[in-house]
């Protein structure tokens, strides 16, 4: 009778485990043996004595050909005790005395931090302690001291040593590059489908984003409107003013210092958003300069009933006119209501002469009704003729505030906060200093990315994107385990993009020329180099819950409010006018005062919370802080805010929550609480891409 294996060699039986990877990493042996069954029988009844034995020669032959296997089984299975204790310390017999830590692993692969690779447990004479009660802590590799945060440890050996109570304790343990694997589609990521893409847009999101419903659609071919606009004791706009404007909302780029509203919008969505329209003749509104800058100082809803009037006047004199062109989407408004204003003051006269009437804004005319049939006026833009022809540049022609405030209609919020306390998105954004490209949760609010969105598939992974500019490459990432994604872009999570000096960029990140004089807003432009650029997002949104409502009076009661994922909702009531359903609106913005959370069911303020703000790669949450009330911004186009390899001018110290504390409000959690299973950091750079490599940490 052939016996088990394990009962002639005792050190087999430690564990199945050990059997299993001893049987296969001897397979070669064993199987030649098996081969060879007398071979096997004779070592088997020589060992037993076996009277039957008849050949010696035969005996001694086969425990020559058994030795290579016997040698290797007693090496592996040391090996494998060895390696067993880098996973487990629960075998661990734990001093009573002393200070002393167990590892749960022995080996970190590169990307994660000592806490997040190895799991210290501390024990002081016995009893287990919390690391943050430790006096003093450091890695060394050699005469090299790290931190325990490190991310992006050399591959070796290290010590870890600590101190406490007047004791001390040192461990070995090493790093290891790992071998990541080339994330794909569906192992790794998905994307979002063109189909969600636009389900979720702006335009479909009643309240959510700037002034709620009536938004310009932002795919697709939106005919704006485009009414120059003078007041009764004004000057008029000359021929050149109105072949500016012309030319700055329908030219082509050679013909403006930049580019047209047009080509921006058409390059800005690769393709997806078609700007045309037509520039009407001027209108010359029936209030004067002092009369509509007094009507407005009393009431700022003034400037949407002149707007009404010169849009009725329009269609007036062209009946023939079909007004349904101009709404694309079909819900009963002007796609978009362009008012380029000329006026003989401004929005920093002195002598009383100065008011916000004539700065520039989006804002919505609120009397209308929607009426397919018949579209109304809403949404409209509000810019002085000296912001399209401020002389920047040779053609006299510059369209960024025009960029910025077509945003608006668009549905995008301002970027920076109202009373310049902060540059969240580090004054490098078209939403906040009216400079360079959208970003990429701007083009994902809008409909115009596909982000890639992490699985939780591997732990150990690479994804390489293209540059944004040009391809609209993104990840989103966000927890895929406990609280994974809502599917919209309403919710928390991480954008990643390539940010290159090209493309819309380009012009831009050689500076700005506003932004080159002494004004309110720092210097610079968009950045001049390549790196990563890491955008933690709060677009998460709330409902009224248990509200009563009366229809005659249109009054609600508000009662309870919770976070909703249900971002497509509509205002609905029962027969007993209580609130079946409710729309969904905005809670954070990078304005401190407009922040808010939903805690307990209830609305507070929660000024640290932000819409969106830029993750610095040297991971200083007070980086985009303004240093005087002047509102000079302290880092606008600062080196160390995208990450990336050193050859590119980048930090390249990976990200992490704890490493990145300072810049989340919670520090080590998102906003709504959640932990991020994943660090990453730059593994390749080039001109127009970047490989990224991501290391789980949760599980």
């Amino acid at each position: 009778m052939l016996l088990p294996i394990p009962f002639f060699f005792p050190p087999f039986s430690r564990s199945l485990a050990s059997l299993c990877s001893l049987f296969l990493s001897n397979c070669p042996f064993l199987c030649l043996f098996l081969l060879d069954y007398p071979s096997l029988l004779s070592i088997i009844n020589g060992f037993l004595g076996n009277p039957f034995m008849r050949s010696k020669k035969r005996f001694i032959k086969s425990c020559l050909l058994f030795l290579p296997f016997l040698c290797s089984c007693f090496r592996n299975t040391d090996q494998s005790l060895e390696d067993s204790s880098f996973f487990s310390s629960e075998e661990e017999s734990i001093p009573q005395e002393g200070l002393y830590f167990s590892f749960a692993s022995r080996k970190i692969t590169l990307g994660q931090n000592f806490i997040q690779g190895v799991s210290p447990t501390i024990y002081l004479n016995g009893e287990e302690i919390p690391l943050s009660s430790l006096a003093w802590t450091s890695l060394y590799k050699g005469d090299k001291s790290f931190s325990l945060y490190d991310l992006l440890l050399e591959e070796g050996n290290y010590v870890f040593k600590a101190r406490k109570n007047g004791l001390s304790f040192e461990k070995n343990f090493e790093v290891v590059k790992g071998s990541p694997t080339a994330a794909k589609e569906k192992n790794g990521y998905y994307k979002i489908s063109d189909e969600e893409r636009q389900k979720y847009a702006l335009q479909n999101v009643i309240n959510a984003g700037a002034l709620g419903k009536g938004k310009m659609p932002s795919f697709g071919e939106v005919h704006l409107l485009v009414i120059p606009l003078t007041f009764s004791d004004g000057p008029s706009f000359n021929e050149n003013e109105l072949q500016a404007i012309e030319k700055g909302f329908f030219g082509e780029k050679s013909e403006t210092g930049w580019e047209s509203l047009s080509s921006y919008y058409e390059t800005s969505s690769y393709g997806r958003l078609r700007i045309s329209g037509v520039v009407t003749e001027s209108y010359r509104s029936t209030y004067t300069e002092a009369g509509i800058q007094k009507a407005y100082n009393a009431n700022p809803s003034i400037s949407g009933k002149v707007v009404q009037e010169a849009v009725e006047s329009v269609f007036n004199t062209h009946k023939d006119w079909d007004r349904t062109l101009y709404d694309s989407d079909k819900d009963g408004y002007l796609d978009g209501i362009e008012i380029i204003y000329k006026s003989s003051r401004n929005y920093y006269s002195g002598n009383g002469m100065g008011s916000a009437i004539w700065w520039n804004f989006t804002s919505c005319y609120t009397y209308s009704e929607e009426d397919v049939s018949k579209p109304q006026t809403r949404r409209y833009l509000w810019s002085n003729i000296s912001q399209l022809m401020n002389g920047y540049y040779s053609t006299n022609i510059d369209t960024h505030t025009l960029v910025h405030e077509t945003g608006h209609m668009l549905g995008l919020n301002d970027f920076y906060d109202y009373n310049r306390a902060s540059y969240p998105m580090g004054g490098a954004d078209m939403m906040e200093l009216n400079i360079g490209d959208h970003s990429a949760y701007s083009k994902y609010l809008l409909g115009w990315v596909n982000p890639m969105v992490i699985d939780g598939k591997l732990n150990d992974f690479e994804i390489t994107l293209n540059s944004f500019s040009s391809s609209g490459d993104c990840i989103l990432l966000r927890d895929t385990a406990f609280d994974p994604w809502n599917g919209t872009p309403y919710d928390e999570y991480l954008m990643l993009s390539y940010y290159t000096p090209t493309g819309l960029n380009e012009q831009d990140s050689q500076g700005y020329p506003e932004w080159k004089l002494a004004s309110g807003y720092g210097t610079g432009g968009t950045y001049s180099y390549r790196g990563l650029q890491i955008t933690h997002v709060d677009e998460r949104l709330f409902n009224k819950v248990g509200s009563t409502y009366d229809k005659l009076t249109e009054e609600l009661t508000r009662e309870k409010y919770n976070y909703t994922d249900d971002v497509l909702n509509t205002l609905e009531v029962d027969s007993n006018n209580k609130i079946v359903s409710d729309y969904a609106y905005q809670a954070t913005s990078n304005t401190n005062a407009y922040s808010i959370e939903v805690k307990n069911h209830r609305l507070v303020n929660k000024s640290s919370f932000k819409e969106t703000t830029l993750i610095p790669a040297s991971g200083d949450g007070s980086l985009f802080q303004t240093t005087t009330r002047s509102k000079t911004c302290k880092n606008l186009g600062s080196s160390d805010v995208l990450m990336g390899l050193e050859e590119y001018g980048c930090q390249n110290n990976g990200f992490s929550m704890s490493k990145m504390e300072g810049c989340f409000p919670l520090k080590n959690t998102f906003n709504d609480g959640s932990e991020l299973e994943y660090n990453f950091f730059v593994s390749y750079q080039s001109d127009d891409k970047i490989t990224i490599r991501f290391v789980k940490t949760l599980n």
